[in-house]
């Protein structure tokens, strides 16, 4: 027999258009179990005076877009890195950016210059657009050669390595088929680190292939090779060629496609109350049917309600927001999910449809499931568990347990054999880490451990929220912790050291390192960061008789003694193999097969409090100027990490 599982998703975001004309830009992106809120930017490209230009701009800023972009053609509109200054310099927080730079129409030399100088007069609030270059008119009107699409791209491609390294540290070489550098030192430096965001605009295989790898934001677009918006665009256009082009970016950006942020621009955005009628009525222009016109990204129209809905929908379907808990249910035989819940009614709703499953409320839970799934925020994970434990389901429960360790008291006191609430720490069950933590422990007594994750700071969920209970050690930390305990055992932890860091303007810590002393002797160093350009996780360990090194970011790797382990992670064919990779889709198996079972689970409440044990007694290390505190945390246990780390900036209300 197998199971039946009830999602419980994290807090859905509803979003809200402005009722200006402006043409909306939207960006999202899959996330660990919950999907980022949307962005929303402005392309615009004149008016008649500066004193309109700079209106516009702070209107967007007040409205609350997150960019305002502009185009880059020879037509009627301002030069792109003029304009976007003066918007900076009449806004205060509101981002610029085009969308997007032809590649031919500047050398990425001079490019670099003037994007690193945007970056510093406007305070670090540059998106950097760029393309290789498509519209015919622009090309023929100015004399610049329209070389064939191979040409342009690869042309582009080295293009962009140069304006990488312009923007980078040190001076740059480079001698390609188009361009030659020659010791080159790229000044002024941008003010982000270690440069702007790079979105790439892509419609073809190619292009999005090289997005994928390079870009930070993808926009994702209709191919237009043919120079021109024809009916050869428009029929590329549609959402089955985007569900095309979506698997093309997942393929090539492989385990890097999380990280992504994807964009599109709606260019027909229309308010009004006759939906299907208005969809009729474009389709004979563009040679569809109103049900493809429908289907068009770049095109959003219907009551602000049926937009805010279409834009979640299209959100939801292009792997832009992915519940990888859903998709291991959905990899794993005999299994299926009867029930969603959600604090939104609507949102429930719509992920219940796409897995055929039915809507329902907290309180409904179990809802006739066998297990629940709890991935709500980590105050909410408490109660939603002893409720779905009363009504005789088995939970597994997403990291961080908890927000306190009252809060996780409680739950291991519910489960005292441990058979029914599961802590879902997922990379223990990932074949790769198997293998890791077999060779770690061939090793003999460690000597050395050292373990990271490090990646980019977060623009969606509640992660930088006081109220989250914590900042990146609290959150994305916990994973790091988990490693070490299990790489150390049975060595026992005896005291933690920890500094934290949190940003300007950031009220949570957003880097963190720990130092973890284990009855044995052994310190281990835990690094967790939302700073890196770049996402990096891994594992060293190190005795006298070798050496293992994992890495899971940005490449699945592992060495023994410096050589290449060979692991087998996912099955042939499969359809998202990173929920196999890391270790989602095993975790289940483990987790329904000890249900039925009634055998203890391998990582239950017990081991979850454990975590949140280390986590809580660092910040309050870190609170005490990096004292050494001991093991098990013998402190409060009713504050939230946060609040032993800056009891004074924890509102009232907020544990």
């Amino acid at each position: 027999m197998g199971g039946t599982l009830k999602i419980v998703c994290r807090r859905s975001y509803r979003a809200q258009l402005p009722t200006t004309r402006f043409t909306v830009w939207t960006t999202t992106t899959e996330g660990d179990s919950m999907a980022r809120p949307f962005r929303f930017g402005v392309q615009v490209s004149s008016t008649a005076d500066a004193k309109g230009w700079a209106a516009i701009a702070r209107k967007a800023e007040d409205l609350g877009y997150s960019t305002l972009f502009m185009p880059d053609h020879f037509g009627d509109q301002f030069a792109p890195m003029v304009g976007l200054m003066a918007a900076a310099d009449a806004t205060t927080e509101l981002k610029v950016g085009a969308l997007v730079f032809d590649n031919d129409y500047k050398h990425p030399v001079v490019m670099a210059k003037e994007l690193a100088t945007l970056d510093v007069l406007s305070g670090g609030r540059t998106e950097i657009g760029l393309g290789a270059g498509w519209m015919i008119d622009d090309y023929e009107q100015s004399g610049i050669p329209y070389d064939p699409p191979k040409v342009r791209i690869d042309r582009f491609e080295e293009g962009l390595s140069i304006i990488k390294g312009l923007l980078g540290d040190g001076p740059v070489n480079f001698d390609g088929q188009h361009y030659t550098i020659t010791g080159l030192d790229g000044l002024p430096k941008p003010v982000q680190k270690p440069r702007p965001p790079i979105v790439i605009g892509a419609g073809g295989k190619r292009m999005i292939s090289i997005a994928a790898r390079e870009a930070d934001i993808v926009g994702v677009t209709a191919n237009l090779r043919s120079g021109r918006i024809d009916r050869e665009t428009t029929a590329d256009a549609i959402g089955t060629a985007f569900d095309r082009k979506i698997e093309w970016l997942k393929e090539a950006a492989g385990s890097r496609f999380g990280e992504l942020e994807l964009n599109t621009l709606p260019f027909f955005v229309n308010e009004t109350d006759d939906r299907d009628g208005f969809a009729a009525s474009m389709a004979p222009a563009f040679d569809l049917t109103p049900e493809e016109v429908l289907d068009v990204p770049a095109a959003i129209f219907g009551t602000i309600d049926e937009m805010c809905e279409t834009l979640e929908a299209r959100r939801e379907r292009w792997g832009i927001i992915t519940v990888v808990h859903g998709l291991a249910v959905e990899a794993t035989p005999r299994t299926r999910v009867v029930a969603v819940a959600s604090r939104s009614r609507a949102r429930a709703e719509e992920r219940a449809s796409q897995l055929h499953a039915v809507p329902c409320s907290y309180d409904d839970l179990p809802h006739g499931a066998e297990a629940v799934i709890v991935a709500t925020p980590p105050a909410l994970h408490a109660p939603h568990t002893l409720h779905a434990l009363a009504g005789g389901a088995a939970v597994l429960v997403e990291k961080p347990l908890c927000a306190t360790l009252q809060e996780a008291d409680a739950l291991v006191a519910a489960d005292p054999d441990g058979t029914r609430i599961g802590y879902a720490e997922n990379l223990a069950y990932a074949p790769i880490v198997n293998e890791t933590l077999t060779r770690v422990h061939e090793l003999g007594p460690l000597q050395h451990l050292d373990v990271r994750s490090l990646q980019d700071r977060p623009s969606w969920g509640d992660f930088l929220t006081v109220g989250w209970g914590g900042g990146v050690l609290f959150d994305l930390g916990v994973h790091p912790i988990a490693l070490a305990l299990l790489s150390a055992a049975p060595a026992r932890p005896v005291s933690v050291r920890a500094t934290l860091d949190a940003a300007v303007g950031v009220p949570v810590d957003d880097w963190a390192e720990a130092q973890l002393t284990f009855d044995t002797g052994l310190t281990a160093r835990i690094e967790a960061s939302w700073r890196a350009d770049e996402p990096v996780w891994d594992l060293q360990a190190a005795s006298a008789d070798g050496v293992v090194r994992l890495e899971l970011l940005p490449y699945l790797q592992l060495e023994a003694d410096g050589e290449l382990v060979a692991v087998t992670d996912a099955p042939e064919g499969a359809p998202v193999p990173q929920v196999h990779q890391y270790g989602y889709v095993r975790q289940l198996q483990h987790f329904l097969a000890c249900r039925q079972a009634g055998q203890p689970l391998a990582l239950g409440a017990e081991f979850g409090r454990h975590v949140l044990d280390v986590v809580c007694a660092a910040y309050q290390s870190a609170g005490q100027g990096g004292e050494a505190v001991p093991l098990p945390f013998a402190g409060p246990r009713d504050r939230t990490p946060l609040r032993l780390w800056r009891p004074q900036d924890a509102p009232n209300g907020v544990a």
